[in-house]
């Protein structure tokens, strides 16, 4: 196993920022390119590159079982028309708590979900 310290914005927190799995890491638009190229040799997977609800968050807003998003309904038209060029499946969920990332962990057998919804 490889490990890498590194930081994003000067934040060792980078789950904040991006969302990885076994098919693919998501990381904001403006991610230097330094880290994106650890990022590559690392992870071994397709990058993407978006932004959610204006912000660099997406750690916090987006979770996914590995084979698809749950996204709250709070994108943009122009950040859900970039993910659905990442051919990501997706499924939009409807809640006044859009920190998804925050809040469930999910996989193909179950998820864990603050009581919150």
């Amino acid at each position: 196993m490889h490990i890498l310290q590194n930081a994003l914005y000067g934040n060792p927190n980078i789950g904040i920022y991006g969302l990885c799995t076994d098919s693919f890491l998501l990381l904001p638009r403006d991610t230097p390119k330094t880290f994106l190229e650890q990022a590559k040799t690392l992870f071994q997977v397709p990058i993407h590159k978006l932004s959610i609800t204006g912000t660099e968050l997406l750690g916090a807003f987006l979770t996914s079982n590995g084979t698809e998003l749950l996204i709250p309904d709070i994108l943009f038209d122009k950040e859900t028309d970039a993910l659905k060029k990442t051919k990501i499946p997706y499924r939009t969920f409807t809640t006044t708590h859009t920190c998804l990332g925050n809040n469930i962990v999910w996989n193909n057998h179950g998820a864990i979900i603050s009581p919150d919804y």
